[in-house]
């Protein structure tokens, strides 16, 4: 049974990493977030699968968890700094997703300092790290560039239905 799961995770990432790479393109300016999040979600069960949770699509100050509603008025303007997290589940095994772009710019400092965050948080990974030693890495790295991190939104676990 728990070699069935492992593969129904192992599917849901492979069709994780193939909406994201369709995904990207779709956030530019003049675009509705809505209509992004409806194609997200079609290309997730193009594929076969359903998606784990409504698309979300922060903007700017919202740091996370906003799901535009049908006729949301939300469209995307240059320097728009955009979240999308989306997630794929099959059978309840999912995989969780998400990207960061600024309209109209290849970067952003925020955007900078959340990759190098996460590559230091990978180099400590290993059985037996606490969570608050990856926490500390990525909160040193982010304050480097100037930034503070939200203290009451943070990661999860990921398991079957949950």
């Amino acid at each position: 049974m728990e070699e069935e799961l492992l593969k129904k995770f192992e599917q849901a990432i492979k069709i994780s990493d193939e909406v994201l790479e369709f995904s990207k393109p779709l956030v530019k300016e003049n675009v509705k977030a809505i209509d992004i999040a409806e194609k997200i979600e079609n290309e997730i069960r193009r594929h076969g699968a359903k998606p784990a949770w409504p698309v979300n699509i922060s903007m700017n100050e919202i740091a996370a968890h906003y799901a535009p509603e049908a006729n949301d008025p939300l469209v995307f303007k240059t320097d728009d700094l955009v979240k999308v997290d989306f997630g794929v589940q099959i059978d309840g095994c999912t995989s969780d997703r998400a990207f960061t772009v600024c309209i109209g710019k290849t970067t952003h400092p925020l955007i900078e300092a959340s990759m190098k965050a996460v590559d230091e948080a990978i180099k400590i990974l290993k059985p037996g790290v606490k969570v608050f030693e990856i926490s500390e890495v990525i909160e040193n790295v982010v304050t480097e560039f100037g930034f503070n991190p939200i203290r009451n939104l943070s990661g999860h676990g990921i398991e079957q239905y949950n």
